[in-house]
C-alpha cells in the first residue's frame, strides 16, 4: 500500500509540475520523451524515449542508462571497400561518460578472396577509445585477432575467411572514455578486394 501511494504521489507530481531537461521532455506518468538523448539528473524508475533514434532509456540512481542491447533487424550487405553503417548497431553517447560495448556478429563472405572489414566511428576528441575484433575464419581453426588493438575511431580491422557463403562468428570489444563531446558510436563494414561482406540479422551489440 505504501509503495502504491508513493508511486501515485510521484506520478501526480510529475503530471502537475512536469519534468524537463535540455530536450524538453513531455511526462506521462513514468514515461518521458524528447528529440535526442536525455541529459541531466533524473528520477529513478523513469523511462525516456528518444524520438529521433527510437531508443528507450531508463533512469537508475539518478542517471540515464542506455538500452542493454542493440540488434541488427535486417541483413546487412556491403560490396564495396567504402565503409557503410550497419543500421541499428549504433549507440548515442553522452559527454564525459564511460562505456563498454560488446558485439557478437554472424557474418559471411561471397568469395574467399573477400576481406571483410569493420570500423567504429564516434565523437571527436575522446579521452580514450580502444577496440579489438576476434574473427572465426574457418570451421576448424581457432579464431584470430585482427591485428593490433585500435586506439582511435575510424581504424579498420579485418580478416581472411577460408570459406565462402559460410556463417562465421565475429566478436568485437570496445571501451570508451568519452570527452566533452557527445555523439554516436556507429559500427561500419566494408568488403575489401572483391565480393561482398554480409552480417546476418539477429547480430547484436550490448552496451554497459
Amino acid at each position: 500500500m505504501k509503495k502504491q501511494l508513493a508511486a501515485y504521489i510521484l506520478a501526480l507530481f510529475i503530471t502537475l509540475f512536469g519534468y524537463s531537461d535540455t530536450y524538453a521532455q513531455s511526462p506521462v506518468g513514468y514515461m518521458t520523451a524528447g528529440n535526442g538523448a536525455p541529459s541531466g539528473s533524473c528520477v529513478s524508475g523513469l523511462a525516456y524515449t528518444d524520438t529521433a533514434s527510437g531508443l528507450l532509456w531508463s533512469c537508475a540512481g539518478g542517471v540515464w542508462k542506455l538500452p542493454t542491447k542493440q540488434t541488427l533487424t535486417s541483413t546487412y550487405t556491403v560490396s564495396s571497400s567504402t565503409l557503410t553503417n550497419m543500421t541499428g548497431l549504433s549507440v548515442p553517447v553522452a559527454a564525459n561518460t564511460n562505456y563498454g560495448i560488446i558485439c557478437f556478429l554472424t557474418y559471411q563472405v561471397s568469395s574467399t578472396s573477400t576481406v571483410p572489414q569493420i570500423n567504429f566511428t564516434g565523437p571527436a576528441s575522446p579521452t580514450s577509445v580502444l577496440y579489438s575484433s576476434v574473427w572465426q575464419v574457418s570451421a576448424s581453426a581457432a579464431p584470430v585477432f585482427a591485428g593490433a588493438v585500435a586506439t582511435a575511431f575510424s581504424t579498420t580491422q579485418g580478416a581472411s575467411p577460408t570459406a565462402a557463403t559460410t556463417n562465421f562468428a565475429l566478436l568485437i570489444h570496445l571501451g570508451l572514455l568519452n570527452g566533452s563531446t557527445a555523439g554516436t558510436v556507429q559500427l561500419q563494414g566494408a568488403a575489401s578486394v572483391s565480393g561482398s561482406f554480409t552480417v546476418q540479422a539477429g547480430s547484436w551489440c550490448a552496451v554497459q
